[in-house]
This record gives C-alpha cells, sequence and structure tokens, in this order.
C-alpha cells in the first residue's frame, strides 16, 4: 500500500511526467493507493482556489483513493513526531506532521518529494 503525499497529487494532476509515470506504475502493480485526510484538504484548498475544471479533476482523482483514518493512535504518533522534532530543532510543519503521524500509525510507505519527511524516524518514505 502506498500513501500519496500532497505535491504528489499536485503533480499528478498537473500531468507531471514523472508523477504520471510513478502512477502508472503504482496502477500496474495493483499496490492500493491512499491518501491522509490532511493531504486530501490541502489539495482541495488549491483546488477551491483555482476552481473549474482543476476542481473537478482533483475530486475524481481524490474519489479514487481510499482515504486513511486519522484517529488518537495517529493524533498520538503525530505529537510524538512533532514533539521529537521540535526537541531536535527540525521542525516539519503540522501538517506535514500529522501527515506523518497518520502514515506511520498505518505503517505504510509515503509517496513525496518533499525531504522533510526524512527527518521523521520510523517513516517509510519512497521519493518520486
Amino acid at each position: 500500500m502506498v500513501v500519496l503525499e500532497t505535491d504528489f497529487l499536485i503533480d499528478l494532476l498537473k500531468g507531471e511526467e514523472y508523477a504520471v509515470t510513478k502512477a502508472r506504475e503504482i496502477d500496474e502493480s495493483g499496490e492500493p493507493k491512499f491518501v491522509t485526510p490532511v493531504s486530501a484538504t490541502e489539495f482541495l484548498i488549491g483546488a477551491h482556489y483555482i476552481g473549474g475544471k482543476y476542481l473537478k479533476a482533483a475530486m475524481e482523482l481524490l474519489s479514487s483513493l481510499e482515504i486513511l483514518e486519522f484517529d488518537l493512535e495517529a493524533c498520538y504518533v503525530a505529537g510524538e513526531i512533532g514533539a521529537t522534532l521540535a526537541k531536535e530543532g527540525k521542525h516539519i510543519g503540522v501538517a506535514d506532521t500529522m501527515i506523518a503521524g497518520i502514515v506511520k500509525r498505518h505503517g505504510e510507505k509515503l509517496l513525496t518529494r518533499d525531504e522533510n519527511y526524512s527527518r521523521v524516524k520510523g517513516l517509510v518514505v519512497e521519493r518520486y
């Protein structure tokens, strides 16, 4: 299972070749694709801002994905990640901390080009 991070969703919707190729590889492998509620929200903020065809395409893309639950355990994991990174002086931002917590709680890998996630110990990250 792979969890698609916000940057990947944006790149895919823009038709960026590297993201389209990676999405095709995932589809061909049959690997299930997920998204966090945080990434879906970030993605939709941009889609609403742009509007029109972009918003419709964003909704179609998100409708094809499963949304991982952001439950109390994920909140706990995100809180632990945030506190650890704060103590180390390696903040990644609240939204990214929540995304990392959700993905780590569910024991999945995160597909992203954002290097900040490499700061999170124990988070499985696949770069594209």
